[in-house]
């Protein structure tokens, strides 16, 4: 088992380039651990599930910039190997109004996912998802 830290930067904006752009921003992180609409950020891991990954989220500053901070352990043991910090978005947004999604993520040089869910991905093996490389930390 190796221990993984990933730093989140939650300057999560979904964006349009049109003339009259709109931006939403879902955590300015002003309020460290609660969106711009309230809602918490919860962190779970596979034992949700009967797997044994461990790990925590908490708020720290990297170089002064607040961020949320994952530090984990992830093992493939029973089936596992997933570690999530989530929200929700309440109220809903149209997403048709927005053309793209802008975060900022400090890592360790190891491969990780974006996963988008919406009103129409019920099923928990439904969501879109991104993959992308993290930037070691400091």
């Amino acid at each position: 088992m190796k221990l993984i830290y990933l730093v989140f930067f939650f300057l999560i904006n979904l964006f349009t380039t049109m003339s009259n752009a709109s931006i939403f921003e879902l955590d300015k992180l002003e309020d460290l651990g609660i969106t711009t609409q309230g809602e918490n950020w919860s962190f779970f891991t596979d034992g949700v599930m009967g797997g044994r990954s461990e790990g925590q989220a908490k708020i720290n500053k990297i170089n002064d910039v607040p961020c949320y901070q994952i530090i984990r352990n992830v093992t493939t043991e029973n089936n596992g190997g997933l570690i999530q910090i989530r929200t929700l978005t309440n109220p809903l947004i149209d997403a048709n109004k927005y053309e793209g999604v802008y975060i900022k993520i400090y890592g360790n040089n190891k491969n990780y996912f974006l996963h988008i869910r919406t009103k129409l991905t019920l099923a928990p093996w439904q969501y879109y998802s991104y993959s992308f490389m993290t930037k070691k930390t400091g």
